[in-house]
């Protein structure tokens, strides 16, 4: 096998998994939308503001640690 056999292997691999992880994010950001909707539970403006900021927090530093590795390669 070459190398470029196993770096397209490799590849697909990542491409699968981050896929599936994608997804997952998706759906779980489609559910807290659900439970702010939801009568028995109260979402204010604050508390909204907070919880995205934290995810936007966690995608910018994830997205800048994938670049470093991608730069490495």
């Amino acid at each position: 096998m070459s190398y470029n056999e196993i770096h397209s292997k490799e590849r697909r691999r990542f491409v699968r998994r981050a896929t599936k992880c994608a997804e997952k994010i998706s759906k779980r950001l489609d559910k807290m939308v659900l439970l702010s909707k939801h009568h028995k539970c109260e979402a204010y403006a604050d508390d909204v503001t907070e919880i995205f900021a934290a995810v936007e927090q966690s995608m910018a530093e994830a997205k800048k640690q994938m670049e470093a590795v991608n730069e490495t390669n």
